[in-house]
């Protein structure tokens, strides 16, 4: 049974849910078929990461951007600023206040990517 501990939907669509199963997690496997033209859907657990990775899309993160970083903070499998990162982990925390930023129930992240051709591709979750 899973419990809904707030109906923080971000609009990339992260659910926030604390599992009462111990194993909860979810992995997003980005392809090269995958296509972006709704925001992609992310469950956040509570106490678990939740992967986004494009590593068989064959896709390097060149730039995240999470519009409220008040309840999320993410980290990647590389530095991204190497240009070799293919994993981006998600990890819900208790919320901040920062001064002067906005929050919101619903919040969207974006990732950019480049292929081996050089061809970059937004992604929006």
């Amino acid at each position: 049974m899973i419990r809904q501990i707030s109906p923080l939907v971000l609009a990339l669509s992260f659910t926030l849910f604390q599992p009462s199963v111990i194993g909860a997690q979810e992995i997003i496997r980005v392809s090269p078929t995958t296509t972006n033209q709704q925001p992609i859907t992310v469950k956040v657990w509570s106490g678990r990461a939740t992967a986004i990775d494009f590593s068989s899309a064959k896709q390097r993160i060149i730039s995240v951007v999470l519009a409220d970083p008040s309840k999320l903070v993410y980290n990647a499998d590389l530095p991204i600023e190497s240009g070799q990162a293919s994993t981006l982990f998600l990890k819900q925390i208790q919320p901040l206040k920062f001064p002067g930023a906005t929050r919101a129930n619903l919040t969207n992240l974006f990732i950019k990517t480049v292929d081996a051709q050089g061809r970059q591709q937004l992604h929006v979750f």
